[in-house]
C-alpha cells in the first residue's frame, strides 16, 4: 500500500522556499519507502477531492500557516496523519493548532518536525499505520472453537472485530481433519526431506508425517478462506493422534501468522508484533516471573526464531511432535498483549537470559527467559490473560503509534 505525500500551503506563499522544504521531505519519505505518491500542493479545501484513499496513511507537509481548515478536511478520508512542520512561515504554529483538534476529536495523527532525528519516528509511524490498515482487512481464520480454559480470552470475540475492524472466520475441527484425509504424502515430500535430519527424542517418524498432513490441510484452509492469520483450537487434535505444534511453526517461517489453543486476542497480538518487525513472532505461557524475569513458555516456535531445535513430544500430554527450541541469549526483544475488553495494547522490552529450557521435562518444551528493563509486576497485578507474544527488537515506539490509531491505551510495563 503507497504513501501519499500530500504538501499544504496557503494561496500566497514564495514557491522557491516551500521547493527547498519539499525536496527535503520527499528526500527523507524515499529513504523509508519507494511507493510514494507526491500530490502537488494543497492550496483550497476543496484541492483535497483530489487525494485517494487508496494509500496506508497521509504524510501532510505542513508548508505555512493558515492550512489548518485543509487538513481537516483530509480526515475525510480516514487515513492516518503524519503532520511535517518546519521552522519557517508559521508552519509548525499551523501544525500545533491543528494537532490539537484532531487529538481532541480522536484522530490519529502525529507531528514530526524536520530535522535530525525524525526519520526512526517517522518510520515506525508509518509501519504502524501499514498495520492499522492491514487489520482493518484481516479475516482471522478460527479452527475450532477457543480452547475451554480460556475464560477470560474468549470473551466479547465480537469487539474485536468492532474495534479493529477484523472478520472471524470460524471453520470446525471436522473441516481440518476432513482436509487431512485428502493431503498425499507427494505434497510435503520435499519439507519432510530436510527434516529428517533433525534430533528427535520421543517422536515416531509416523509424528512427523502426520504433522507435514496437517500442516499442509491448515496451509488448504488458509488459501480456501484467503486468510493470513490462523489460531486453532489444536488439544482436540491430540485424540486423532496428533499435534499442530510443527505445523505452526512452519506456517509462522512462512509468514502465515499462526497461533495455538483458538486464542483470538494472542493470534492478533503474534499478527500486530510480525507486520511491525517484519519477522516471525513467538505466543506463549507466562510459566514464572521473578523480579524482572519472565519466563514465557510453549511447545511450539517459528525455526527462525531459535539459534537451533530438536524433535520432541508433546508437553502435557506426551504424544506427537512439538519442538524444543533454543534461544541465541542476549537478543533484545519486545513482549506484548492485546486486550480490547480493557481497551489496552501492553507491551515491554528485555533481553534473552537462556540458551536452554530452563524447566526442561517440567514445563512446555521452548522456553525464553526475558530480562525486562520495567517491572512485569502488572502481568500478575493486572491480569489481562495468560499468553503474551515476543518478537525480535525493540518496537514499542510502533506499538505505541499503534494504539494511537486504534484509539487504545498504549501500557508499558
Amino acid at each position: 500500500m503507497s504513501i501519499a505525500l500530500v504538501p499544504v500551503a496557503s494561496p500566497l506563499h514564495d514557491p522557491r522556499i516551500l521547493k527547498e522544504i519539499m525536496s527535503k521531505v520527499v528526500g527523507l519519505v524515499s529513504r523509508i519507502s519507494k511507493d510514494i505518491v507526491v500530490y502537488n500542493v494543497l492550496t483550497q479545501i476543496n484541492d483535497v477531492n483530489r487525494v485517494s484513499r487508496d494509500h496506508s496513511l497521509l504524510i501532510v507537509p505542513v508548508l505555512t500557516g493558515g492550512t489548518e481548515h485543509i487538513i481537516c478536511k483530509l480526515t475525510t478520508l480516514g487515513l492516518p496523519i503524519a503532520l511535517i512542520a518546519h521552522k519557517s512561515s508559521n508552519s509548525l504554529a499551523a501544525a500545533l493548532e491543528v494537532k490539537a483538534k484532531l487529538m481532541y476529536e480522536g484522530y490519529p495523527v502525529e507531528l514530526f518536525l524536520l530535522g535530525s532525528g525524525i526519520k526512526d519516528h517517522l518510520e515506525a509511524f508509518i509501519k504502524a499505520s501499514e498495520t492499522y490498515k492491514e487489520l482493518k482487512e484481516l479475516k482471522v481464520l478460527l479452527i475450532g472453537d477457543p480452547s475451554p480454559w480460556l475464560i477470560y480470552s474468549s470473551l466479547n470475540l465480537r469487539k474485536y472485530e468492532e474495534v479493529l475492524g477484523i472478520k472471524i472466520v470460524k471453520v470446525s475441527i471436522d473441516e481440518i481433519l476432513s482436509t487431512i484425509n485428502e493431503i498425499d504424502e507427494s505434497e510435503f515430500q520435499n519439507i519432510l526431506e530436510s527434516l529428517l535430519g533433525v534430533k528427535t527424542i520421543e517422536p515416531k517418524r509416523n509424528d512427523l508425517l502426520n504433522s507435514l498432513r496437517l500442516y499442509m490441510a491448515i496451509k488448504k484452509l488458509a488459501l480456501r478462506y484467503n486468510s493470513k492469520l490462523i489460531t486453532i483450537r489444536c488439544f482436540d487434535l491430540i485424540s486423532h493422534g496428533v499435534t499442530a505444534c510443527l505445523p505452526l511453526s512452519l506456517l509462522n517461517d512462512e509468514g502465515i501468522v499462526a497461533g495455538c489453543e483458538g486464542d483470538i486476542p494472542a493470534a492478533l497480538t503474534m499478527y500486530i508484533l510480525n507486520r511491525l518487525s517484519g519477522r516471525p513472532t513467538f505466543m506463549g505461557n507466562i510459566a514464572w516471573i521473578k523480579g524482572k524475569d519472565i519466563l514465557i513458555t510453549h511447545c511450539t516456535v517459528a525455526l527462525k526464531l531459535v539459534r537451533s531445535f530438536i524433535f520432541r513430544s508433546h508437553f502435557e500430554s506426551g504424544i506427537g511432535l512439538s519442538i524444543e527450541g533454543y534461544p541465541t541469549k542476549g537478543l533484545i526483544v519486545s513482549i506484548a498483549r492485546l486486550d480490547i475488553n480493557k481497551s489496552e495494547l501492553r507491551a515491554s522490552v528485555g533481553r534473552i537470559m537462556n540458551t536452554e529450557p530452563l524447566l526442561r521435562n517440567k514445563a512446555c518444551r521452548t522456553q525464553f527467559l526475558v530480562r525486562l528493563e520495567g517491572d512485569p509486576k502488572c502481568v500478575i497485578e493486572n491480569a489481562i490473560g495468560n499468553h503474551y507474544v515476543i518478537a525480535l527488537g525493540d518496537i514499542r515506539r510502533q506499538l505505541k503509534y499503534l494504539a494511537l490509531m486504534l484509539k487504545l491505551k498504549y501500557v508499558e510495563f
